[in-house]
């Protein structure tokens, strides 16, 4: 079962079930990251029940950009981002593939804590441990349309979900 397979599938279930899909996706530990910048910071949290989902609203917003997505999953590197550009990416679809040095959520925390170093989250308490599960990711499917990005590790021979990325590169 190689990873095109998976991602396909992957894809086909998001569409269909939206974040009732992942479930299915979740780590043995229970729980994924969930990164969204929706403006100049991007915000961290941990997802341990699907449903919490349902209340964010930039993933309610990059699903729903995701269903009505014509394209289709290729292999190959990740669109890069030019804010200039009217387009914004340099190539459109889904696109996925190998994932090396990984580094989202430790990064995002560590912006959270110099922009208000007063505020020492739970997850900051453990970052050097979501640092050492960061190197696990191995493999990624990136979106497009929606600005979604799913990050995976391999757990018994089965690709998991570690961290959803709804990210707006351009936004403040």
């Amino acid at each position: 079962f190689n990873f095109e397979q998976f991602a396909k599938k992957f894809l086909a279930d998001i569409k269909l079930n939206g974040e009732a899909a992942l479930t299915e996706y979740m780590p043995q530990e229970g729980l994924f990251y969930y990164l969204s910048k929706p403006g100049f910071i991007t915000s961290v949290a941990e997802i341990q029940n699907i449903n919490e989902l349902k209340e964010e609203i930039p993933w309610r917003v990059g699903l729903d950009t995701y269903r009505k997505s014509r394209f289709s999953f290729i292999e190959g590197e990740k669109p890069v981002v030019n804010c200039e550009m009217a387009s914004l990416y340099n190539k459109q679809g889904i696109y996925g593939g190998l994932e090396e040095n990984f580094n989202r959520v430790s990064k995002a925390l560590d912006a959270l804590k110099e922009f208000s170093p007063d505020e020492v989250s739970e997850l900051h308490k453990r970052i050097k441990h979501i640092q050492e599960n960061e190197q696990a990711v191995v493999a990624y499917i990136f979106s497009t349309d929606g600005n979604l990005g799913f990050y995976f590790i391999k757990q018994n021979g089965v690709w998991k979900l570690f961290c959803l990325e709804v990210d707006d590169p351009c936004s403040a």
